[in-house]
C-alpha cells in the first residue's frame, strides 16, 4: 500500500513538473490592457523566443518585464496611452494551457484604427521549442486541403456567401472572409478533439454580417491528416526526428482562377521545392518541381507526373504576398499570379 502511494506521488510530482516548465506572469498595464511575461529555469532560451513571437506580434518590437509599460503605453489609446486615433484599447489573456508538448494563450483583443477590430486569438507554441505552431503546420502536405475539402470548406464558404449578402446584397465568395476559412485564429484541443473556430474576419463595425463556424472533430478522425509533427503534438505519438514546415497558399490566375498550392523543401536540399497545385474549381493535383534562391522561385508544373506543362516564377514575399507569373511550355500563354500565406512563414 505505501509502495503504491509513493508511485502516485511520484507519478503526480512528474506531471506537474512538466506542466510547469514555463511559469507565465500576467503584467497589468492599463485598467483594459494586460500583457504576459514568460520565464523559465529549465528553458529560458524557449521562454525567450515565445516572448518575442508575442511581443513582435502585438507590438512590432521587443521589450524586457521592466521596459513593458513604456513600450506598450505608446501603443495603448485612452487616458493613460497615446493620444492619436490608433492603437489597443484592450489586450488579455484569457485561458492558458501547457503540457508536455505545446502551450496554448487564448487572447481577447480590441483596437481601434482604420478598421475597428476585436476578435479572440489562440496561439500554440511547441514547449520544446518554443516556434509558434499553426494549424495547417499540423498536417500533411496533401492532408491539409483534403480535411478542408472534405470536413470544412462547403460550410465556412456559405457562411461567407451569407456574410456578404448581409453586407452588400451580392451572395459572392471573396475578401478577408473567403482567407478565413482556410486559417484558424481560435481554435481548442480539448479532451479528445480538435475545435475550430471562424466568426471575426470582419471589423468591428460590420459584426453584424459577421460569418460564424464553429465544428468539433474528434482527434481520431482527423489523425488520417496529420503529419508525424502533428501526431505528436495532438495524439502524444514519439516526436520525429526531422520537422518539415509544409507551406499552403491560396490565389488566383490572371485575377480570376482561384488556385491552392502546397510546397515543402526537400529534406536534404532545402533549396529545392515539391508539391502540387489545383484550380478550385476542378480539384485535380498538379505535380509541382522547383527551387528557391533568395526571393526567386521557379516551380515546374507536370501532367501525368512527367509531362511537363509550365511554370510559375515567383517572386518569394514570405511577409505579404508572393506574386509573379505562370508561363505555359511553349511560353505562348502568359498569367499573372499573386498567391496568400495560409500558415505563418518563417523569414
Amino acid at each position: 500500500m505505501i509502495r503504491l502511494l509513493f508511485c502516485c506521488f511520484i507519478l503526480s510530482f512528474l506531471k506537474d513538473a512538466h506542466a510547469q516548465v514555463l511559469q507565465i506572469e500576467v503584467v497589468p498595464v492599463t485598467k483594459e490592457v494586460s500583457f504576459p511575461i514568460i520565464t523559465s529555469d529549465s528553458r529560458p532560451e524557449v521562454a525567450t523566443r515565445i516572448n518575442q513571437y508575442l511581443q513582435r506580434s502585438y507590438f512590432d518590437t521587443t521589450f524586457t518585464k521592466q521596459g513593458i509599460r513604456k513600450v506598450i503605453l505608446e501603443q495603448v489609446t485612452g487616458p493613460e496611452g497615446n493620444d492619436q486615433f490608433q492603437g489597443w484599447d484592450g489586450i488579455e489573456l484569457i485561458g492558458k494551457y501547457q503540457n508536455n508538448r505545446y502551450l496554448k494563450l487564448n487572447f481577447e483583443f480590441s483596437y481601434t484604427g482604420a478598421y475597428d477590430t476585436q476578435g479572440t486569438e489562440t496561439l500554440l507554441f511547441d514547449i520544446q521549442s518554443g516556434n509558434q505552431i499553426d494549424i495547417p503546420s499540423l498536417f500533411s502536405i496533401n492532408g491539409y486541403f483534403d480535411f478542408l475539402d472534405e470536413n470544412w470548406l462547403s460550410a465556412c464558404f456559405e457562411q461567407v456567401k451569407d456574410a456578404h449578402e448581409c453586407e452588400t446584397g451580392e451572395r459572392q465568395l471573396e475578401g478577408e472572409c473567403y482567407n478565413s476559412c482556410f486559417t484558424f485564429e481560435q481554435f481548442y484541443i480539448r479532451n479528445d478533439s480538435l475545435v475550430l473556430i471562424t466568426n471575426d474576419c470582419y471589423p468591428h463595425v460590420l459584426q453584424n454580417c459577421n460569418p460564424v463556424l464553429h465544428k468539433s472533430f474528434s482527434l481520431r478522425a482527423v489523425s488520417p491528416y496529420l503529419n508525424g509533427y502533428g501526431r505528436y503534438i495532438l495524439l502524444g505519438e514519439p516526436k520525429p526526428e526531422v520537422v518539415t514546415k509544409t507551406w499552403f497558399l491560396t490565389g488566383k490566375l490572371d485575377d480570376k482562377y482561384r488556385i491552392r498550392m502546397a510546397l515543402e523543401p526537400d529534406k536534404d536540399d532545402p533549396s529545392k521545392l515539391q508539391g502540387y497545385y489545383f484550380y478550385e474549381k476542378y480539384k485535380k493535383k498538379i505535380k509541382l518541381e522547383g527551387s528557391i534562391n533568395g526571393k526567386n522561385v521557379i516551380l515546374r508544373e507536370y501532367l501525368d507526373s512527367s509531362f511537363f506543362n509550365g511554370e510559375f516564377k515567383l517572386e518569394w514575399d514570405t511577409k505579404y504576398f508572393p506574386t509573379g507569373i505562370w508561363l505555359d511550355k511553349a511560353k505562348l500563354v502568359k498569367m499573372e499570379v499573386e498567391l496568400r500565406w495560409i500558415n505563418e512563414v518563417d523569414d
